[in-house]
């Protein structure tokens, strides 16, 4: 994935209030992708105030992401100790169930989010109530609670404030349907992701929804719906000169066409999708890419 929930929900979340200054060096080296040197720099600031929220948050993400997993969960626990104010606790509940989930640590995640997802309800906050019972619903469908995942993320879709969560919704919902096989559910739900990224969304989020419709599309063997959906995709990811998304959706497309008989073209996409993943060193990418040509 291009962009990581985790990173996206723990930045939406800090626009609420003011990071303070001393947590500043660590939140740049994070987003810069430099876990190591983050942590270096929220220890630093630790050494002097163990008590300073953000350094611990900030310490506890880096960590998470370098994979020092118990070192994330007590900096993340440290974060929610010393929060002194409720959405600053919601924020450290939530990256705490965050960093269980990445480790499968199912029970442990839904407990920090039920915490969470507890205050937010008695703060009024729709935005954590949302993102908890996301969350919540991941944990389930990660662990093939198929039906349980549904029913929570049918309970997200009401507190939906606009297009763009709504398209979440819609996204987890097909997601899960997918993997129960229902394919007929998760195109419906994806088309309606995608149309309301289409319509509010930015590249990232338009290219991913629609690079999951092509999939959904493909799996349902609706390969001429896969291949309008990828091709119009193409179109724009070209015009916005995002390499990454043309590798990714050329890498879609050669799967479709070669499920469908076209051989020859879809390898020649498909080598056409690892050269252009490579130029840009998307390493994750061209490994997906490389087990495709192995098919």
């Amino acid at each position: 994935m291009k962009a990581l929930t985790l990173l996206m929900l723990s930045i939406a979340a800090m626009n609420t209030w003011a990071a303070e200054n001393s947590g500043e060096s660590c939140q740049d080296k994070l987003r810069a992708g430099e876990y190591e040197q983050a942590a270096l720099a929220a220890e630093r600031v630790i050494q002097s105030n163990s008590q300073n929220r953000d350094a611990q948050l900030c310490l506890g993400r880096a960590k998470g992401m370098a994979g020092d997993h118990a070192a994330a969960v007590a900096a993340l626990k440290a974060s929610e100790k010393y929060s002194d104010n409720p959405v600053a606790r919601m924020q450290s509940l939530t990256l705490l169930g965050h960093e269980h989930k990445r480790v499968r640590e199912y029970d442990q995640a839904r407990a920090a989010y039920q915490q969470s997802l507890d205050l937010a309800v008695s703060q009024k906050n729709k935005y954590f109530q949302r993102a908890n019972l996301i969350a919540i619903g991941e944990t389930r469908e990660q662990g093939n609670e198929l039906d349980a995942a549904l029913e929570v993320y049918q309970q997200a879709m009401k507190l939906a404030a606009n297009d763009n969560e709504r398209a979440d919704c819609h996204a987890h919902l097909a997601s899960a349907y997918h993997t129960m096989k229902n394919h007929e559910q998760a195109v419906v739900h994806q088309l309606k992701a995608a149309v309301m990224e289409e319509r509010s969304g930015d590249l990232d989020h338009y290219a991913q929804a629609h690079l999951d419709l092509g999939r959904y599309y493909a799996d349902a063997t609706m390969f001429n719906d896969a291949e309008r959906v990828l091709n119009k995709l193409l179109e724009v990811v070209k015009s916005a000169e995002d390499v990454y998304w043309q590798a990714a959706t050329l890498h879609r497309l050669g799967q479709v066409k070669i499920a469908r008989g076209s051989k020859e073209e879809g390898a020649a996409q498909l080598r056409n999708a690892a050269e252009l993943a490579r130029k840009i060193g998307a390493t994750e990418l061209v490994s997906d890419i490389e087990s495709s040509m192995k098919m």
